[in-house]
């Protein structure tokens, strides 16, 4: 390998934009003397797996695990969810009071009216700095 491919190769190398097999090349092109240690040091500590790594691994996994549950603990969480979607679904119902837009406007208007209205035409059973509770008399009748 040419000066200028083992140093357009190394910045590459160090700027972390080299591919696997560029790595590769710029190790086998390695040598001992004078040339990056970095590179060095990787060449010579290269070590393959243990063999059985992967099995080892799968079988410490939580996956492996998961899969080897009892029938019991899917029913469960099957149930579980089932249970959440119910009190959801009859949270939302429960919400639902059904009245008109219109039925609740003509609530808020008599309410507005209630507390609107003349002091005088009310006896007042009990006042506060927060609430005021009063008896209102019906002047029609």
């Amino acid at each position: 390998m040419k000066d200028k491919d083992y140093q357009k190769l190394s910045e590459k190398y160090y700027s972390g934009s080299s591919d696997l097999k560029e790595e590769s090349e710029l190790i086998k092109q390695q040598d001992s003397e004078g040339q990056d240690p970095w590179l060095a040091y990787v060449r010579d500590a290269r070590v393959s797996a243990p063999e059985g790594l992967a099995d080892r691994l799968w079988a410490e996994s939580e996956l492996s695990q998961i899969r080897n549950r009892p029938l019991w603990a899917y029913i469960s969480s099957v149930a579980a969810g089932l249970v959440l979607l119910l009190i959801g679904w009859h949270s939302l119902r429960e919400n639902s009071s059904g009245q008109s837009l219109a039925e609740k406007e003509r609530l808020l208007q008599i309410a507005l009216e209630m507390t609107d209205s003349d002091e005088e035409s009310a006896d007042v059973l009990y006042r506060d700095e927060l609430i005021t509770i009063s008896l209102q008399r019906n002047e029609e009748g």
